[in-house]
């Protein structure tokens, strides 16, 4: 009984020895499997990201921290930022594709590093890297991965605000002012002097007939005498009267009639003009200009134009040399930058010759005046010289 129990026990182990001898082979392959397909992902997943970074490198505002160029022409920058999510070195630069275009639907006009991109236009990066199984020994062929991602590119940004309003001075303290008052007292004194002095004087006659006639005769005599002698006594009574100094205040003016007209060219300059039906001078605080910098002049020779003055009705207001694609000037109010009444010109002088308006030329400007401090000049909207 011992030796029958034995030996069904010794057939079991026999047996799991062979089951695990066929099952082995069969769950290394899974496994191995699932280590290539998890390894496909993986590399999936850094070509994905790397396509993403390098186009978000790329369409970012700003310069570069190295050497101060544009990141979008920074090509060395945008494929450093694809390589940076590659953790198995499945990249190579030359499997890094950088293009540009106009928006979605449109053609590439231009590779890496480009000649002139404006606000609008896209950088596209496309990535690729190979996948290669470890063993042929699953049924994994050889691929490419490939991503491709988009981003619309921000050249420049425009930022707008009010000027300052001008400072309130505050009055100066009242001034006591001594007023004396007058006070008359007259006084009137009267002297009249009368004298009244009668004479009577009887006159008796001897006659037979005793008639004695009397005779009367008096003399009578008044002189009044009015003497008015008025005496001035001043009697000055200290008043202290607080009398408040007033402060001159600006009339506010409508700024919101001033005007402008469409912006021209002609030879090497740029004109605006400008109609202030306001009644008085404007002080101007701020100009800000925009203008095709990278593509204003027609060849032959380069493209550029480079701002080098700006006249204001007449006087030159800035002189420099501004590569562009905007400059703004800021000016106290003392500064004595006016915009007088009527039809005036703003002129804008390169170094050669602006040939190509692109419709992101742009003209702003601000004033000090009671009345202006909310309002902006601005050629983007429409209000016409009449």
């Amino acid at each position: 009984m011992f030796l029958r129990r034995l030996h069904p026990k010794q057939r079991t182990r026999a047996q799991s020895m062979v089951e695990f001898a066929l099952v082995l082979p069969i769950l290394l392959l899974v496994i191995y499997g699932m280590l290539e397909v998890g390894r496909l992902i993986f590399i999936y997943s850094i070509v994905a990201t790397a396509s993403r970074e390098a186009a978000r490198y790329g369409s970012a505002t700003g310069l570069n921290v190295p050497g101060g160029i544009p990141r979008y022409r920074d090509c060395a920058g945008i494929r450093a930022a694809a390589q940076n999510a590659d953790f198995l070195d499945a990249i190579d630069d030359a499997n890094i594709t950088i293009q540009y275009d106009h928006g979605p639907g449109t053609a590439v006009f231009s590779s890496c590093p480009p000649a002139s991109v404006v606000n609008g236009d896209r950088i596209t990066v496309r990535v690729t890297a190979e996948f290669v199984p470890l063993a042929a020994i699953v049924p994994l062929d050889p691929m490419t991965v490939r991503s491709f991602n988009a981003r619309t590119i921000l050249v420049n940004i425009t930022v707008a605000g009010s000027a300052l309003p001008p400072p309130t001075v505050a009055p100066p303290p009242p001034t006591n002012t001594f007023t004396p008052t007058t006070e008359y007292t007259p006084t009137n004194t009267i002297e009249p002097t009368a004298t009244l002095t009668p004479t009577e004087t009887f006159t008796p006659t001897a006659t037979n007939d005793y008639t004695p006639t009397p005779t009367f005769s008096p003399t009578l005599t008044f002189t009044p005498t009015l003497t008015f002698t008025p005496t001035d006594t001043a009697t000055p009574t200290g008043i202290s009267t607080d009398t408040p100094v007033p402060t001159a205040t600006a009339t506010a003016v409508n700024c919101y009639m001033v005007m402008h007209g469409a912006i021209t060219t002609q030879d090497n300059t740029m004109l605006m003009p400008i109609q202030n039906n306001t009644g008085a001078a404007l002080t101007v605080t701020q100009i800000f200009v925009q203008w095709n910098h990278d593509r204003g002049n027609q060849p032959p020779g380069d493209w550029d134009v480079r701002l080098r003055s700006i006249t204001l009705a007449g006087d030159v207001i800035w002189t420099g040399d501004a590569p562009g694609p905007t400059l703004t000037l800021a000016f106290v109010p003392g500064a004595g930058i006016t915009l007088p009444t009527g039809l005036n010109n703003i002129i804008f002088t390169f170094h050669q010759s602006y040939d190509n308006l692109d419709g992101t030329e742009r003209v702003t400007m601000q004033f000090a005046n009671n009345g202006c401090a909310n309002y902006t000049l601005d050629s983007w909207v429409v209000t016409p010289v009449p």
